[in-house]
């Protein structure tokens, strides 16, 4: 009975870290978030919101968040993904935060990915969800005020519509 449990904890404990494995090399030269490359627009709401994503490096994925307005783009953000050693962090520099807030990766799969920062006042998390149709649902969300919130964001690709 010995023998078999041991057999089987070892047996997990190979496949946990060969999944481990797996998922750092999944990342570790951020393919991962190639799906993101190109320009994103809402698909909803009185202004038409955007995200463009581009691969800057092996290392490094860069973007900015804006709106259009009178047909004139309008930068809220500046966006990168980054490794940093064996870390992956979104990393946003906008006009009210004095310095770059850096999130770091939780979650990566197929379809989602999740980056969070415990210590920033608004947002804790972004998540990026990508859908069946070839749409992108991005969230933020946290606590504010003591309450918990969230923003919702609907893209297509620019050029392609849903499916």
């Amino acid at each position: 009975m010995k023998t078999r449990w041991w057999l089987l904890f070892t047996l997990f404990c190979v496949l946990a870290f060969c999944r481990a494995d797996a998922q750092q090399l999944a990342f570790s030269n951020l393919q991962a978030f190639e799906w993101l490359v190109g320009e994103w627009k809402s698909t909803g709401g009185k202004t038409t919101s955007c995200e463009t994503w581009s691969r800057a490096s092996d290392r490094t994925f860069e973007g900015e968040g804006y709106f259009l307005k009178n047909g004139e783009k309008v930068v809220t953000e500046y966006l990168r993904i980054e490794l940093f050693g064996n870390e992956v962090y979104y990393v946003s520099r906008v006009s009210h935060n004095k310095y770059p807030v850096p999130f770091k990766l939780v979650k990566v799969d197929g379809q989602n990915v999740i980056f969070e920062n415990t210590e920033h006042d608004f947002p804790q998390r972004i998540i990026y969800q990508r859908k069946e149709d070839g749409s992108l649902h991005a969230r933020i969300e946290g606590q504010q005020d003591g309450k918990e919130r969230g923003v919702d964001f609907f893209f297509v690709k620019s050029g392609e519509s849903s499916k």
